[in-house]
């Protein structure tokens, strides 16, 4: 279920925040329906550490945040536990994709 307290993205605008070690925090973003002329984007998630720290990054779709190894074929989720800076990029042919939903 969707925590109390996450985040609504915008798409395009970066943000910037903080947590401390084995803290974790949740944002959301929609995407909408293809572009008018029936393109399809790549949905690209990134999160960059600034000071030193090395943040994973777990997304799925739908309603139910995603949590460390939540990934199933029931559970459409990506994840990126790389050191330092960490991305999803979540193209068009993938199974999963999905516009006009909600990215957690």
């Amino acid at each position: 279920s969707t925590p109390a307290t996450h985040v609504q993205l915008a798409l395009g605008e970066p943000l910037r925040g903080s947590l401390s070690q084995q803290e974790a925090v949740y944002y959301s973003v929609r995407v909408g329906p293809a572009f008018s002329n029936g393109t399809l984007p790549d949905i690209i998630i990134d999160v960059t550490p600034v000071s030193g720290g090395d943040p994973d990054l777990y997304v799925t779709t739908g309603d139910t945040f995603p949590e460390r190894l939540a990934c199933s074929s029931d559970n459409a989720c990506w994840a990126s536990e790389e050191a330092g800076n960490d991305v999803v990029s979540i193209s068009p042919s993938d199974a999963h994709y999905c516009t006009d939903c909600k990215y957690l």
